[in-house]
């Protein structure tokens, strides 16, 4: 079971890159469209996750080690960082009243 999701893993990070490079590409185009480069910026963290997590499963499953614990941890934590920006930055949006525009 743990091989299956490994290569789950693995798969999705192409899947998820290609992903934001067409949700990019249209939400650069004019007019702007808030919800479209919202979901744009949301992709790129997402997959910087993935990609991240990739990593740290690489590191851990195959038994290879990459990088020591210490910098796994620092990944791991970084990537979460990266996630948890977004709605943070919605709220600054919200209480500045330029959500939407």
């Amino acid at each position: 079971m743990e091989a299956v999701l490994t290569a789950l893993v693995f798969a999705l990070v192409p899947v998820t890159w290609l992903s934001t490079g067409i949700l990019t590409v249209f939400a650069l185009q004019r007019p702007r469209i808030g919800a479209l480069t919202e979901r744009a910026a949301i992709a790129v963290m997402i997959s910087l996750l993935i990609s991240a997590s990739a990593l740290l499963v690489l590191n851990t499953s195959l038994g290879l080690a990459l990088f020591p614990p210490e910098t796994a941890r620092i990944i791991f934590r970084v990537s979460l960082l990266g996630i948890g920006l977004v709605p943070a930055a919605w709220l600054v949006l919200f209480f500045t009243n330029r959500l939407g525009q």
